[in-house]
């Protein structure tokens, strides 16, 4: 990723989905489970995905990749040691 490009003065290229994003805001794209955010003054693009957790004895569930951050990040069914209900954990 190239934080400036002389094509987009005042914004942040992105090699990777080839968009000029504009300084401070945040952009969510299609088939990517990401926030994506052009900081000028760092020189770079900041990248938000969903954060990696171990859950024992929970089950991952399937996810929709065309969802927007945060929405596409995985739900967990778990189970309540104590009571041995299930319970859904989104993150």
């Amino acid at each position: 990723m190239s934080s400036q490009d002389r094509a987009h003065p005042g914004k942040c290229f992105d090699k990777l989905t080839r968009k000029a994003l504009l300084p401070d805001k945040e952009y969510k794209p299609k088939g990517i489970c990401a926030a994506m955010t052009c900081s000028l003054e760092a020189r770079e693009i900041s990248i938000e995905t969903c954060p990696y957790v171990e859950a024992p004895g929970c089950e991952e569930l399937p996810s929709d990749p065309n969802w927007r951050f945060p929405k596409c990040c995985p739900q967990f069914k778990c189970v309540d040691f104590k009571t041995g209900k299930d319970f859904i954990v989104s993150l």
